[in-house]
């Protein structure tokens, strides 16, 4: 009897671990997705040193195949009073492969100009 009793007791358990790791995963997908399209506009924006704007309008991820799809992506530059010339353009998709998503998102890496 305790035998079924400990059983119930393990499968408990391993029904309440399960759950919280697909809780994580769903929190950290829905943190992804949010704030995604901020987080890439700045990526450009740091690297152009502040001379190129990005706006993104959706992203979509695949995280087994490791491809991001951008939607609606319109690239203009940021200030056209220093420039002698300025541009505004739209793609529809941009579609990338990635060797992998979560350190796009997570690392943040200061590069020294030298």
């Amino acid at each position: 009897m305790w035998i079924v009793w400990l059983e119930k007791r393990i499968l408990k358990t391993l029904g309440i671990i399960l759950g919280v790791i697909i809780i994580i995963i769903t929190a950290l997908h829905i943190y992804v997705v949010n704030n995604a399209e901020s987080l890439v506009e700045e990526i450009v924006a740091n690297e152009s040193k502040g001379k190129l704007k990005l706006k993104v309008e959706n992203i979509k991820f695949n995280y087994f195949t490791k491809k991001i799809e951008f939607q609606n992506v319109t690239f203009f530059s940021n200030d056209s009073l220093d420039l002698k010339t300025s541009y505004h353009f739209q793609v529809d998709k941009i579609k990338l492969k990635v060797k992998a998503l979560i350190p796009i998102f997570t690392h943040r890496k200061s590069r020294s100009q030298g």
